[in-house]
């Protein structure tokens, strides 16, 4: 099943490096497994890429710092992950 992922993760990223970020985030969420790690790093990956984006990129591209945390936050709450708030 690796190979799915990777195959996936690539698509996302690709997308984002695009400029279609929101796509790429659409496209993160759909078949997500709950409970299924695999699909938690994979979000935590797609974040922290975005996180390392050119403010300015994000911005032309209709997203936001701001996004990118409320992104990762969400994602920590709903997998019960403490500790992120401090951001």
């Amino acid at each position: 099943n690796g190979w799915v992922m990777d195959d996936k993760e690539y698509q996302i990223m690709k997308l984002a490096e695009e400029g279609k970020i929101n796509e790429a985030e659409n496209e993160l969420y759909v078949g997500m497994v709950e409970d299924d790690v695999d699909y938690l790093e994979l979000a935590l990956t797609f974040y922290l890429y975005l996180n390392d984006m050119d403010g300015d990129f994000l911005d032309n591209n209709g997203y936001s710092r701001e996004e990118v945390l409320d992104g990762m936050k969400e994602l920590a709450s709903d997998w019960g992950v403490t500790g992120l708030e401090a951001f």
